[in-house]
């Protein structure tokens, strides 16, 4: 079996098939061997019974040797060409349901694969950004005789910073997929998860002239990791404040609906195009408006946020209106 699979492997390879076609070839392959074997041996087994049997019931006396014989054979004929023909027609059936079972087995394998490639696109691509530009710089203060070394240092800081904030955001992102169950859970208040981030970011809204404030806070205990869920909230003010304009506010609201707990963060903030809104969760996905206004985003965060939430049992929603704002909203289920 391994030998007919590696040859079969070797004629996918030939015609320049992918590695998924392939793959999927050769489970197909194995699949149809499998079926040949068992109907082989399925086959010979009932035309030996059933020949034993008849000749048998015509070994008789009173039968005319002839025709005794004749009938043997021609019975024994019409069993053969009768199972050849039910065998044929099994292994082709079964030889689509193969193929199409071999491509279910195999597809998340494949949209494993293909995220695979686009992450390591993606990655390669913003890594290169910060990259070229440090290099231009660099390669322009070498060629020139006067420089101005803080500014090119800081610069280059800037970018460093960049691509050391990617880096953090990556491996969390890789701690949490290796680690189903990393999160130590345990009863805490979203209310004070909500508080002591609110207070964490009222500097840089301050800054920005945002009013940030937290209208409704309702108690109640949900399960979950303190720190990763302070990491969300972080995460997500911080986009609300980053992608407001100044003079803009920030509301977050912390209330019990039944056997849930709901956060919501409004902003006034320059929005999400509806074309954008069902890929804010992909890895380094960033929208036109967001890129011109936060060029040294990741686009990591929200990846972050969507991974920390599902492994919590919660759901997210977002809604948004260009120019006007968005709306996130949290519901984590009560103790």
């Amino acid at each position: 079996m391994t030998t007919f699979s590696k040859r079969f492997g070797a004629w996918a390879t030939a015609l320049r098939l992918n590695p998924f076609q392939q793959a999927r070839i050769k489970l197909t392959a194995s699949y149809i061997f499998m079926l040949a074997v068992i109907l082989c041996v399925f086959s010979f087994s009932l035309y030996y019974s059933l020949a034993k049997n008849l000749r048998e019931d015509f070994e008789s006396e009173t039968a005319v040797q002839q025709v005794r014989h004749e009938l043997v054979e021609s019975a024994l004929d019409h069993i053969q060409t009768t199972i050849v023909f039910v065998d044929i027609g099994v292994l082709l059936l079964f030889s689509s349901l193969a193929y199409v079972l071999a491509g279910k087995t195999l597809k998340p394998i494949e949209l494993a694969l293909d995220a695979q490639k686009q992450f390591s696109a993606d990655a390669s691509h913003e890594f290169r950004t910060p990259l070229s530009i440090i290099k231009n710089e660099l390669e322009v203060a070498l060629q020139s005789d006067h420089i101005d070394a803080k500014a090119l240092i800081r610069s280059n800081l800037e970018e460093v910073n960049h691509m050391s904030s990617m880096v953090d955001q990556l491996l969390k992102l890789s701690r949490s997929e290796n680690h189903k169950n990393g999160f130590k859970m345990a009863p805490v208040k979203l209310t004070e998860i909500v508080k002591s981030s609110v207070t964490t970011m009222q500097k840089l809204a301050q800054i920005k002239d945002i009013k940030l404030s937290l209208e409704t806070v309702e108690q109640g205990d949900i399960s979950g990791s303190f720190g990763a869920l302070q990491e969300v909230v972080l995460n997500l003010l911080q986009n609300a404040i980053d992608y407001t304009p100044e003079g803009g506010s920030v509301k977050v609201a912390v209330k019990a609906t039944g056997k849930f707990q709901e956060l919501t963060i409004q902003d006034t903030g320059i929005g999400i195009e509806a074309k954008d809104l069902p890929h804010i969760f992909e890895r380094f996905y960033k929208a036109d408006n967001a890129r011109s206004l936060r060029s040294n985003s990741s686009g990591l965060g929200l990846s972050i946020v969507y991974d920390i939430v599902q492994r919590h049992g919660a759901k997210v929603f977002v809604s948004s209106t260009p120019d006007k704002g968005t709306l996130v909203t949290l519901i984590f289920p009560l103790l």
